[in-house]
């Protein structure tokens, strides 16, 4: 049994083990980053710590055009902090976050999982409430984005 953070980016439910997954922070401004790419949606400063700001969503799902919309943040968004020092990032969601405690299925993650991030997936939890979260390796997920940005 592992525990994992629970939160909702649009359409899709991704769990983070909690050793990884270290605070959830709701008040926040974000800068925008010039040329960014479409799912950096800009940097906030977290208790003195510059961390880019993640959108899973459009990582997950791109817009088709090509252009991102500018950012709005929502009342109800909320920023999930990941990892340590230089490989701190934040993340964007919506909704309450979730505790969850799963048995983890990691054979039904494969057609589940979208192509853009199956390589960070380990596999699949159910919530509470039998909602289904793509469990993600958080480190794995910063090498990616970093291979990704081109650092």
């Amino acid at each position: 049994m592992r525990t994992a953070q629970g939160i909702i980016c649009g359409p899709w439910a991704f769990a983070f083990e909690f050793g990884w997954a270290r605070s959830i922070v709701d008040n926040f401004d974000i800068v925008a980053v010039p040329q960014a790419r479409e799912w950096l949606v800009g940097a906030a400063n977290v208790d003195g710590e510059l961390l880019p700001v993640i959108d899973l969503q459009r990582l997950v799902a791109p817009s088709q055009d090509g252009e991102a919309d500018a950012f709005v943040r929502k009342r109800d968004h909320r920023l999930l902090i990941g990892g340590s020092g230089a490989s701190s990032i934040a993340m964007l969601f919506t909704r309450l976050p979730q505790m969850l405690r799963f048995e983890p299925r990691d054979g039904e993650m494969t057609s589940y999982a979208p192509e853009t991030i199956r390589a960070v997936t380990r596999g699949l939890a159910t919530g509470e409430r039998g909602e289904s979260f793509l469990e993600i390796d958080g480190p794995k997920l910063v090498d990616m984005l970093a291979e990704l940005s081109g650092n």
